[in-house]
């Protein structure tokens, strides 16, 4: 993957236990029981599947420093420059730059955009590829364009999927074609509609929530909501009265994603017009607001993505 490149930066996960994103491992495992496995070079696994052998994060640990061991001696004598980073730990064959040795990210996809910035601190070649599956590392390169960090002689590349399903999008003329404005929002669409460290809307998924969003004209109000979410905490005022007038667009958004043709403005009227047209049954329809926005506390607050 690197062999055309005079820069290789490699960006592993950090498994942290007893974190947001550690329950949601554990859910979507189906909480099968947590073998831990010994990495190393001639393991040999009988009927184990992938599933089971990295259903526990002290395994997926392991073989992450089995991995970063292993390319960093492929590195060692080599001209390219290779980066990797793993658990809170960056390496290099080469010196770093003040400040990258440690870090406290958990997701790979948050150190992404830090890495970018930090491969173009002293050099003048600045053609950049992000090799990546995850939607988060996306938004948050179109967050990295829109920001106008990069200057404007930089290329900034993402190839996702594989196989046949491989494309290569170029960041800059994305930002150009969604528009700026609805860019600056993404990151607190992407959050509200759900990431993947906490819940998600019930019978909408994120394809449905970015489609509704990019199809909405650029005067939309609701754009402006979103992009406020994207810059820090965010007051949704609380379960028993009325949400802030300069979150009310998000009402009318969020009554439209569920149901384009329904005439109801906020999720209890929007519960009861589904339940009766629809006859959805309770965990099919959208959140009641105590969950929305929960009362245990009476300002809650919605965070930035960790960046």
């Amino acid at each position: 993957m690197v062999r055309t490149y005079s820069e290789g930066r490699f960006i592993f996960n950090r498994y942290q236990a007893e974190s947001l994103k550690d329950k949601t491992r554990a859910n979507c495992t189906g909480h099968l029981n947590e073998a831990e496995f010994v990495v190393h070079d001639e393991m040999f696994i009988v009927n184990v599947s992938l599933k089971e052998l990295l259903c526990s994060i002290k395994t997926k640990s392991r073989l992450t420093e089995f991995f970063v061991e292993a390319l960093l001696k492929e590195f060692e004598s080599s001209l390219q420059t290779a980066v990797v980073v793993y658990n809170t730990i960056t390496k290099s064959n080469q010196p770093l730059h003040q400040g990258m040795e440690t870090h406290g990210h958990e997701e790979a996809d948050t150190l992404i955009p830090l890495h970018v910035l930090d491969a173009i601190v002293d050099t003048t070649l600045r053609s950049i590829d992000v090799w990546s599956l995850d939607t988060d590392a996306f938004i948050d390169l179109l967050d990295l364009v829109v920001q106008g960090l990069l200057g404007a002689s930089t290329e900034l590349r993402f190839t996702t999927g594989t196989g046949t399903k491989r494309r290569v999008i170029d960041i800059c003329k994305c930002v150009q074609q969604i528009g700026v404005e609805k860019c600056k929002g993404l990151i607190g669409l992407h959050n509200f509609s759900a990431a993947d460290w906490g819940g998600k809307f019930v019978g909408v998924s994120k394809k449905t929530w970015i489609t509704s969003f990019l199809n909405l004209p650029d005067s939309d109000t609701v754009i402006n909501v979103f992009q406020q979410m994207r810059q820090g905490v965010f007051d949704l005022g609380d379960a028993t009265c009325t949400i802030p007038g300069d979150v009310q667009p998000l009402k009318r958004f969020l009554c439209s994603v569920y149901s384009p043709s329904a005439t109801a403005k906020w999720i209890p009227e929007l519960r009861w017009e589904l339940f009766r047209c629809k006859n959805l049954d309770g965990e099919k329809l959208p959140p009641t607001i105590g969950t929305l926005i929960h009362p245990a506390n009476p300002k809650s607050q919605l965070h930035e993505h960790e960046r």
